[in-house]
């Protein structure tokens, strides 16, 4: 291809011919237009992001279905008047791989994932409209699981990176694995989707920097079963909807100290490692409403302290264990019931 002003059915002709051919689309450096939507089935790889341009001139949208669209940017100079458009749509049942692909300024969504499972790419999405990445339920098929993804969104209308929920985690994207930084989205001020970053389904294990958006970060109540860990959360608004199968770790502020929501252990050890420390505490689930402390690796007696200004007790104060200041200690029963017992 050759730089032009409208290359819209030119592109649309050589995909076609490299689908017949088997071969791939080459697109060297330079801006080239399109004012019409089409459809992508085979890689097309350009120069490199900064200087390989699909600008779009009208209202449009690129699909991809098979194949990779890389190392290309495709935007218009701005946002056009009235443009409802998505920027890029991965689509179809077949795995996808995209990477260094940039996705700015369009009316809608700058990436749209619709699907393919075992998908990966590498997205920076600016400046839309509508999502940065919209990552779609999948009422068809459920074909939009385990991708691997790295993804920047900033400055977009709506929330930065958001997966969509359906009432069926059949349907939600879920397994998705790796890192995302979304930054200042959320400027339309759209309720329910002006955050940063969204999040539901099952399974997955990401990485997540943000801040300065409108809104933090929203985990929706079908997150389950996965690993969230953020780098940071300045200014942080946290709607924290989901249960505790997930581990959920952040730090509230630039200089503030980690903070893990939740996480579930079969088994809690505690033991100095590379010491002269003698013994070991576990806490472990022993059977139905049973648990225990285990004071293991000596057979020495072990000991658990406890300061002197700490109070054990039950609900109701039904019970209470007092360490007092001399090192002694104090049980208060406020009552016992009739043919109770004390130990």
């Amino acid at each position: 291809l050759k730089v032009g002003n409208d290359w819209s059915d030119a592109l649309i002709q050589a995909v076609a011919d490299g689908e017949v051919q088997g071969k791939s689309l080459l697109i060297s450096g330079g801006t080239y237009d399109y004012s019409k939507s089409f459809t992508i089935e085979i890689p097309v790889i350009g120069a490199g992001r900064e200087v390989t341009r699909l600008r779009k001139t009208s209202p449009a949208e690129i699909t991809v279905l098979k194949g990779c669209l890389n190392h290309i940017t495709v935007s218009p100079d701005t946002l056009i008047v009235g443009d409802t458009t998505r920027g890029v749509i991965l689509d179809g049942l077949d795995r996808k791989d995209v990477y260094d692909l940039w996705t700015e300024k369009h009316g809608n969504h700058g990436l749209d994932y619709r699907r393919g499972n075992l998908s990966r790419f590498v997205v920076h999405s600016r400046s839309n409209n509508g999502r940065g990445v919209n990552m779609a339920a999948d009422p068809l098929t459920g074909d939009n699981k385990a991708l691997e993804i790295y993804v920047e969104a900033n400055d977009n209308g709506l929330s930065g990176f958001y997966i969509e929920q359906n009432a069926s985690q059949v349907y939600t994207g879920s397994s998705h694995y790796g890192a995302i930084r979304s930054q200042n989205n959320g400027s339309r001020a759209v309720a329910g989707d002006d955050y940063d970053v969204v999040l539901t389904g099952r399974g997955h294990d990401l990485n997540i920097y943000c801040e300065y958006g409108n809104k933090s970060v929203w985990l929706r109540n079908g997150l389950q079963a996965s690993r969230i860990w953020f780098s940071n959360m300045s200014y942080v608004t946290l709607l924290n909807e989901c249960d505790d199968t997930n581990i959920v770790s952040y730090i509230p502020s630039a200089l503030g100290t980690r903070v893990t929501i939740n996480e579930k252990f079969e088994k809690w050890t505690i033991q100095k490692e590379n010491s002269s420390f003698s013994g070991k505490l576990a806490l472990s689930q022993t059977a139905n409403n049973t648990f225990s402390f285990e004071a293991t690796l000596s057979g020495a007696q072990q000991y658990l302290e406890l300061p002197s200004n700490l109070t054990l007790r039950g609900a109701g104060n039904a019970y209470q264990f007092s360490k007092t200041l001399t090192g002694g200690a104090t049980l208060n029963f406020s009552s016992i019931p009739a043919q109770g017992m004390v130990e």
